[in-house]
C-alpha cells in the first residue's frame, strides 16, 4: 500500500461525514511527500501516524506546520509555515502546513482557546478540555519556543549556587531553587526530608554538574543508585565458600560504585569448597539500565574478563582475584528518568 493510499484510508476514518472520493489534495492540500523544512521544532511526539501528527498540531495553538518521519513515526511541531523556511528533500519525510487542513480533523478542538502550553483534547458530549503539555516560557529564557517541556532547566539569578527551575506536569513553573549536590547538603538544607529518591545536582561528566536521581539514606546521609534490573556478585573469596550477593541498590562514593556495601542486598551461601584446592574469583553483573548512569570507559580492571554493552549500561564478567574494585560512573546522556519519579529538594 502506498503512503498516500494509506493516508487516504486514515482520512476516511476521521472524516466519516464526507461522501467524496478520498483525495490527499482535497483534505490535506499542503502535504508535501519527500519534503521537510529546516529549523528547530518546538515539540516532538513519537509513535504517531501522519494524520495523528496533523491532528496533534491542530490541537496545540502554537503549531502551524509539521515535519513527519514516516520510517520512525516521529512528529515534529513548528510555530512557522514552509514559506518562512528553506525546504529540503528527503524521501522518508513529509511536511504539511497544518493551517490549511480542514477543520473536521480537529473536531470540537477546531478554533479552541487552549493556551500555547496546553493540548486540546476531545471529551464526551462533543466538547473539549485543555491539558498541559508544558509550561509557559519565563522572561529569562532565550530559546525561541512557545513553552518548556516537563522537567528541569537551568535558571539564572544572582546566586552562585546551582539553580534549577522545574516545569511540573500540572503546567506550573517553579521558582529557581538551590539543588543540593549531595544527600548531606540535602539533610542540612531540608531537615524534614526522609529516605527516598531525590534530584541532586551531582558532579559527573568531567566535573559538569547535572541533575541526577539519587536515593538518599538520611541517617548517615549515604547515597545509592536504585537498580531496576538484576545486579549481583558471585565470589569464592571468603573461606573458599561460594556466595552470591544480589543488590537492590548500589552505594555511591562520589562518582564510584562501591560493590562492597551490602546495605540494600540479599546474601546467600551457595557451596562450601575444600580449602586445599579452591581459588578465588569474583563473577559479577552490573546493569544500570533505567538509571541516570553508565559505566565509565575509564575503568581499568587488570586480570579480568569483562563484556560491556554497546552503550556501557551493563557489564558482565569475572575478576580473577578477590579484590573487588570500585566502578567509575558517567552521566547517561541518552536517558533521564521522569521527573515525577523522584522528589524535588524542598520535600514538598
Amino acid at each position: 500500500m502506498s503512503f498516500f493510499v494509506f493516508l487516504c484510508f486514515l482520512v476516511k476514518l476521521v472524516l466519516v461525514s464526507t461522501h467524496k472520493t478520498c483525495s490527499v489534495n482535497d483534505y490535506l492540500p499542503s502535504v508535501n511527500d519527500g519534503k521537510f523544512i529546516d529549523g528547530y521544532p518546538y515539540y516532538t511526539v513519537k509513535n504517531l501516524q501522519i494524520l495523528q501528527c496533523v491532528v496533534f498540531c491542530m490541537r496545540n495553538s502554537a503549531c502551524r506546520s509539521i515535519n513527519y518521519n514516516k520510517q520512525m513515526k516521529v512528529c515534529y511541531l513548528f510555530e512557522t509555515v514552509s514559506g518562512q523556511h528553506t525546504v529540503g528533500s528527503n524521501s522518508s519525510v513529509v511536511h504539511s502546513d497544518v493551517t490549511d487542513s480542514p477543520q473536521q480533523l480537529a473536531g470540537p478542538c477546531w478554533n479552541h482557546s487552549c493556551p500555547a502550553n496546553y493540548l486540546c483534547s476531545v471529551t464526551k458530549f462533543n466538547n473539549y478540555s485543555c491539558n498541559p503539555i508544558g509550561c509557559l516560557v519565563p522572561p529569562d529564557y532565550s530559546a525561541p519556543v512557545p513553552f518548556l517541556e516537563f522537567g528541569s532547566r537551568e535558571c539564572t539569578d544572582a546566586s552562585t549556587q546551582p539553580r534549577v527551575q522545574m516545569c511540573h506536569e500540572n503546567g506550573t513553573l517553579s521558582a529557581c531553587v538551590n539543588y543540593p549536590s549531595t544527600c548531606s547538603q540535602l539533610k542540612k538544607n531540608y531537615r524534614d526530608c526522609q529516605d527516598g529518591e531525590y534530584w541532586l545536582h551531582h558532579s559527573f561528566d568531567h566535573g559538569v554538574q547535572r541533575l541526577q536521581k539519587i536515593y538518599c539514606q538520611m541517617e548517615g546521609t549515604s547515597e545509592f543508585v536504585t537498580l531496576y534490573h538484576p545486579n549481583s556478585i558471585t565470589s569464592s573469596c571468603h573461606r573458599c565458600g561460594v556466595s552470591n550477593v544480589t543488590f537492590q541498590r548500589l552505594r555511591l562514593q562520589g562518582t564510584n560504585l562501591d560493590l562492597t556495601d551490602q546495605e540494600f542486598s540479599s546474601v546467600s551461601i551457595l557451596t562450601q569448597q575444600n580449602t586445599d584446592t579452591c581459588t578465588g574469583f569474583v563473577q559479577f553483573t552490573i546493569d544500570l539500565r533505567n538509571t541516570s548512569f553508565i559505566i565509565a570507559s575509564t575503568n581499568n580492571w587488570p586480570h579480568s574478563n569483562v563484556t560491556f554493552s554497546a552503550n556501557n549500561q551493563t557489564a558482565i564478567g569475572r575478576w580473577h582475584n578477590c579484590t573487588i574494585p570500585g566502578i567509575y560512573l558517567d552521566f547517561n546522556k541518552e536517558y533521564q528518568p521522569k521527573m515525577t519519579t523522584a522528589i524535588v529538594p524542598g520535600c514538598y
